[in-house]
């Protein structure tokens, strides 16, 4: 509705634009965990990939997931298949069945997930708050990497390398251990500045 920043431009009026879907995706993620305990979910944990990610070294593995409303070409999926193939890193993807369009990602959960954990990540924005979420990954808070919507698996494999064993990477998860450490902090239930802020 970018037509209201006109009109307010041209009445002099002030500016601001809410986007509730954040705010929805918030909300959703906030109780995400009680939809788990409830198996109100459609995806469900499978008790070996906790035990087979104990085996790998800390931080050697890729996670790729393009959430639950994320959906592709056939193209851009074979695209990230060989992309993520030939940077021969370690790799658990966890693809849905519907994730090809015609057959039937930057989420704020999976910042929310990464953040805290101190993981750097790769973003490819596709719906929602997904392009302001990528944008403060890559830009504001250096923890991130931007594919690009045409999908080339030259650049998800660069981009994955970079990530995992490169000097960028390193880096990022320098940077990502650094907003571990405020979230941390904030999130301290003596005094930390989230519940200072609730206490309000």
């Amino acid at each position: 509705m970018t037509f209201t920043l006109e009109a307010a431009k041209e009445l002099g009026i002030p500016e601001i634009l809410f986007w509730t879907i954040s705010a929805c995706g918030f909300l959703g993620f906030m109780h995400y965990s009680k939809l788990i305990e409830k198996a109100l979910t459609p995806l469900k944990e499978k008790p070996e990939c906790p035990e087979w990610l104990d085996t790998k070294d800390s931080n050697s593995v890729v996670y790729a997931n393009f959430g639950s409303i994320t959906v592709m070409t056939p193209d851009q999926l074979v695209e990230f298949a060989w992309g993520l193939a030939n940077s021969k890193q370690t790799l658990l993807w966890n693809i849905r069945p519907d994730i090809v369009s015609g057959d039937s990602n930057s989420t704020l959960e999976s910042i929310s997930n990464g953040v805290p954990n101190g993981v750097p990540m790769i973003c490819w924005p596709f719906f929602a708050e997904q392009q302001t979420n990528c944008w403060y990954c890559c830009t504001k808070w250096d923890i991130g990497l931007e594919i690009d919507n045409n999908v080339k698996r030259d650049e998800v494999e660069s981009l994955v390398r970079d990530l995992i064993v490169g000097e960028k990477g390193k880096n990022m998860k320098k940077k990502a251990m650094e907003w571990k450490k405020k979230y941390e902090e904030a999130a301290n239930s003596s005094g930390g500045s989230s519940i200072s802020n609730m206490e309000k």
